[in-house]
């Protein structure tokens, strides 16, 4: 998991050994590290082809929604959140450079912010 977590991180160096342990150890536990396992395994094997098919084309993100992704995420390429437009009615997106796919680890000053901004509280 820290190694994961390292490659798909802009900078791997910010990422201290006891930091890690704080993903990594709870994971020590079998009942949580199964239910990961479940969790990804459900979506790779069950929803992700759906999704990739167009499942949800026809349906319309309705909440006001902002997606803050990083402009060297591995895991969620920027690209994949083009063209969402015509299925949303109040989102927007936007592309934090040099910043991987931990965004709340890596810049956490500017998630704050930003949610700060979108819930109103500023």
């Amino acid at each position: 998991i820290g190694r994961l977590m390292r490659w798909d991180s802009a900078d791997a160096s910010q990422w201290r050994e006891r930091d890690l342990r704080c993903y990594t150890d709870v994971l020590r536990d079998p009942a949580r590290a199964r239910a990961s396992v479940l969790l990804y395994r459900t979506f790779l094997l069950h929803e992700a082809l759906p999704v990739l098919r167009g499942r949800y084309r026809a349906t319309r993100l309705l909440v006001p929604t902002l997606v803050l992704a990083g402009g060297r995420d591995l895991t969620i390429p920027p690209a994949l959140l083009r063209g969402y437009e015509p299925y949303a009615d109040a989102m927007s997106v936007e592309v934090v450079p040099d910043v991987g796919h931990f965004l709340p680890e890596e810049c956490p000053a500017l998630v704050a912010a930003r949610a700060r901004a979108f819930f109103g509280r500023e």
